[in-house]
Formats: structure tokens, sequence, C-alpha cells
């Protein structure tokens, strides 16, 4: 697969920014089953200059702690591992701080296990240093990919699912012709991009998230699980970035980029996958070595105050 391109884009007239707006403000979005881990230690993070950022929550379990948490008016609580409900989770909480706030100019989707491990200072001089419509979305290149989307499509036309109900995802990237044996004839593989589900988007594409029809992410699921011949691609690991950079395709002008950035370390196995143990400890040192590539870390239990402090630590070296 082909590494990202670096393209440009035009600013869309219809889309609410915040030019009026002269303090910008990073929204930190957390999907969540329950009360995030570390509550304690975001909160701390954003006492160094409060009116700089927004915390935003989607969760499956009302919880009555950490006040400073907005909790969305309309949360979708329905949601499965890797299903296109995620997504849809995500829109919410796109939607809600858009609307919030019109100074919320960065948006990132974190995890409730998450803990943030450079200071906040130090993620708001990296983000003004992009250009005002950059997105990072950590790409995953997987060489297998290709054959993989590719096969799918073509089991899902020889499936027996109702093709006359038309998929978008096979009318936007497939070119169906009529061979002699009338089935599917080709994929536009490389627009679609398996990537990190934790993500930071500028306010001109989260609203395009926002706004994306639900039957994106659902269509999905349908193309890539249901005909269940291969194991499926994680709808909110691919659909983000592939319809952002399909919207990319469809603009012209100047101004807006989506960048191969990953912002949230995540530890792997040593088989390459998620780690499914919690860190129960840390020290100064992982954290420091994290801080040079990432903004934010997974997996961790509730730290204690030691713990924390480390963190902290951290926090007060880098700028």
């Amino acid at each position: 697969m082909k590494r990202l391109r670096r393209v440009h884009i035009s600013h869309c007239d219809a889309v609410p920014d915040n030019k009026k707006s002269k303090l910008r403000k990073v929204a930190i979005l957390f999907l969540t089953i329950d009360a995030p881990s570390n509550g304690d230690l975001w909160r701390d993070w954003a006492a160094a200059d409060p009116s700089r950022c927004n915390f935003y929550v989607n969760a499956k379990t009302a919880f009555s702690e950490f006040a400073f948490i907005n909790r969305i008016s309309d949360p979708v609580t329905d949601t499965e591992w890797g299903d296109h409900s995620l997504v849809w989770a995500h829109q919410a909480l796109l939607r809600h701080a858009l609307a919030h706030d019109a100074a919320n100019s960065w948006f990132c989707l974190v995890s409730g296990d998450s803990i943030p491990i450079v200071s906040l200072d130090s993620l708001l001089h990296r983000f003004e240093s992009l250009q005002s419509h950059d997105s990072l979305l950590g790409q995953f290149v997987d060489e297998n990919m290709t054959v993989f989307v590719g096969s799918q499509v073509q089991a899902f036309y020889e499936s027996g699912i109702d093709t006359k109900v038309e998929n978008w995802w096979v009318s936007q990237f497939a070119a169906v012709a009529e061979d002699k044996y009338g089935v599917y004839c080709g994929f536009d593989v490389d627009s679609v991009r398996a990537h990190s589900q934790f993500i930071m988007l500028s306010r001109l594409h989260a609203h395009w998230l926002a706004q994306m029809p639900d039957r994106v992410s659902r269509d999905f699921d349908v193309l890539l699980k249901d005909v269940q011949q291969y194991k499926p691609l994680a709808a909110d690991e691919t659909v983000p970035f592939s319809y952002l950079n399909w919207q990319l395709s469809q603009q012209e002008g100047a101004k807006g980029r989506l960048l191969d950035i990953d912002i949230m370390f995540a530890p792997v196995d040593r088989t390459g996958y998620h780690a499914k143990k919690h860190h129960v400890a840390i020290s100064t040192k992982e954290v420091g070595h994290l801080t040079n590539r990432w903004f934010f870390a997974r997996k961790f239990n509730k730290l204690g105050v030691d713990e924390c402090n480390k963190v902290k630590d951290v926090w007060t070296k880098r700028i």
C-alpha cells in the first residue's frame, strides 16, 4: 500500500469555524465504558491552563465523578467492539464538542484507560505549529490489505446479497463491469486506510466526519463483515480516515492535510497485536521515552499518587 499522499483541500464556507475566537482550545473526547481510569490525572493536566481545553465523554454507563468532563447530550451507548456503532459514538462526541464551544480547534479521541504523557502547554505548542486545518491520523501499513479488500468485495458480489441495494463503498471505490461471469472486476483499495482509532482532527475535518451519513459506516460492516469470508477490518479503524481521504478527493484548492502521525501509544504483545494487560506501574524513564513520539498512552489502570507524580515530573521537563 502506498504511503499517505499529502493532499491539499479548500476550506468549506458552510463549515462553522473559530476565526472570531482568538483563543484556540483542544477538545479531549473520551470514548469509554464508564468513568476514565485516571480522571484526577487529566484534571491536574488541564489545571496548567483550564481556559485552553475542554473534556467530553460518551460512556456506556453513567458516572458521577469528574464533574469537569462534559456529558454529551445525545450519547451512543449501544456499541460493540470494532463495530460501526463506535464510529457513530465518535461522531456524537464531535457533534457535541463542535456545538458546545466555537473555540474548540483540535479534537482528540482518547480511550478511558489513557493518560496524557506530554504537558498541555507542549500539546498546544505542537498543534499550533501545524497548518490550520491539519489532522493527525496514524496509518496502519498492511501489505495484505490490498488483496484482502479486493477479495472481500468480490465475495460481496458472489454472496447472494441483494446488490440492487447500493453499498456506499462499492459505489465510490469499485469498478464493476459485465464480463462473461458478470462479477466484480476492480476496486480502488488505495482509497481505503487502516488507522489507529485514536486520532486528532482539525475543526474542518471534525465537521466533515460529524456530518458523515450513518450509512457510510454501516455499509462498511455490510461489505467487510456480513460476507464472513475473511477476517473483517474494524470499522472504527478504517472508516474515519478512508472517508476523510475520500472527502479530500472531492475538494479543490488549498488548505488542510491528513498527516500520518500517531497520537496514542498502545502497547503490543510479542506477536505485534494490542496487549491485553494493563500497566500497573510506570517509570519516569518509560514515559520520557514515549513523549518523543506520542501525546497520550493507553492501557493504564488507575495510577497511585507516586505513579501520577512520575508522570507529572515528565510534563514539567518538556515544553
